[in-house]
């Protein structure tokens, strides 16, 4: 799984933890009823990667900033597959 990877490379302080978590759950509940049930897991794990990818290339996003750029690079990710 690809984001855990992410997760072991970098190092979060509980707060930005806290912070990523919010950035995920905003952003899913943005596109989660795009997406096909039976693809839930895999489409999340993709989500997920893309917030601790922009997590670990830009700090000083605020979670609404980094939710809008997530859900655009979804959809971008979900049109090339």
């Amino acid at each position: 799984m690809r984001a855990n990877r992410i997760l072991q490379r970098g190092a979060f302080t509980p707060e930005e933890f806290a912070r990523l978590q919010k950035t995920f759950d905003t952003s899913w509940a943005a596109v989660s009823h795009t997406v096909d049930v039976a693809d839930r897991t895999r489409r999340r794990e993709t989500l997920a990667t893309i917030v601790l990818s922009l997590a670990t290339a830009r700090t000083d996003m605020d979670p609404q900033e980094m939710s809008n750029i997530a859900i655009r690079l979804f959809g971008i990710v979900d049109e090339v597959a």
